[in-house]
């Protein structure tokens, strides 16, 4: 997912903001699938157990080069992503182990294709679909230039083999934080508040508003975290947002101005991680309060792999941290420059 572009207040001295946690986690006793970059514009795909073992996932696929917008399952057993780019085909889920491919959208030339989000059960994928046009050879905001129109949202439900379009228009700042086992989509509005949109009613429900800007989700199982920023004392916090209940509540102790990004809930959902910024733009990795790595530029992300473990995204390597002592129990230089976008 996207973060909003509804954010804080800019505070006195800039402070760094980390690429979001790609993939979501692996359950208890699956390994973290973690992708890189790789050299010739293509990527590579790791699985990362909690003992510090790293190994490649020799699949064809992942040594191609342009595959965009690749998302995991939350169990992390399954990938969705759209073959050799945007601008090409089909949208596939295939499985981790035995590169079992399901056609979610097939490839329509002339058209560009997105995914989106996984439900939190794997059984709905949330992609989009535009038709690409291209832009003539003319002044900016000349009459007879032609701009890409807006993207339409489309649920496929692998249960039915269905795909249904989504009636959602998104305004300016507005995002989808998560699509849901029910079909329902999160949205977050123009003040960062949560809406619940039915596809089928084409209702927007407001379910958690108050004085918070919402940034930075992560979907769990039960429920969704966000990165609270509070208007009136201009503190941040982590947010919990029960999906049985609909009822939202802030699980740390207030702090100052970004002071916790990206939270994200360990598979089992008893703990909770986080970036913290710190002078010089370095982010150090935070687990249920306590700062668990050295504060580094290099940070860009991480994901959990089990309660005891979690693996930190390096611009050029994997750490499988402990999660109690912040021990590191492996390491491995991927060779790239970056996690993959």
């Amino acid at each position: 997912m996207s973060t909003p572009s509804a954010t804080p207040s800019a505070p006195a001295s800039p402070t760094p903001t980390p690429s979001a946690p790609l993939l979501a986690p692996a359950s208890p006793t699956t390994p973290a699938i973690v992708v890189t970059n790789a050299p010739y514009g293509a990527i590579a795909l790791w699985r990362v157990h909690a003992n510090g073992a790293i190994e490649s996932v020799p699949f064809p696929w992942s040594k191609l080069s342009n595959i965009d917008s690749l998302v995991a399952s939350s169990d992390g057993r399954e990938v969705a992503y759209v073959e050799g780019g945007w601008l090409y085909g089909p949208l596939v889920v295939r499985a981790i182990t035995d590169g079992a491919k399901t056609t979610v959208a097939p490839h329509r030339p002339g058209h560009e294709l997105k995914v989106v989000a996984f439900s939190v059960n794997g059984r709905k994928i949330l992609f989009a679909e535009r038709t690409a046009k291209r832009i003539p050879r003319c002044s900016p905001g000349h009459s007879d230039c032609i701009e890409r129109g807006p993207a339409a949202y489309r649920v496929y439900d692998r249960d039915v083999a269905k795909t249904t379009r989504v009636e959602l228009i998104l305004g300016d700042s507005e995002e989808i934080a998560a699509l849901l086992d029910s079909g329902e989509l999160l949205v977050t509005n123009l003040d960062g508040a949560f809406e619940r949109f039915d596809p089928l009613t084409k209702t927007r429900t407001p379910i958690a508003g108050g004085r918070y800007v919402r940034s930075h989700h992560f979907v769990a199982r039960d429920r969704v975290l966000s990165t609270g920023w509070d208007e009136t004392t201009k503190r941040t916090t982590i947010l919990a947002l029960d999906l049985a209940t609909w009822n939202e509540s802030a699980i740390t102790t207030p702090g100052g101005y970004a002071e916790a990004l990206w939270p994200a809930a360990s598979p089992s959902g008893r703990r909770v991680a986080w970036t913290r910024p710190s002078p010089g733009m370095k982010l150090a990795l935070v687990v249920d309060g306590t700062t668990r790595t050295p504060a580094s530029r290099d940070l860009v992300g991480f994901q959990w792999i089990d309660d005891t473990a979690i693996v930190a995204h390096y611009r050029n390597r994997l750490d499988v941290v402990a999660t109690d002592d912040g021990a590191v129990r492996g390491t491995f230089t991927t060779n790239a420059e970056d996690t993959a976008p």
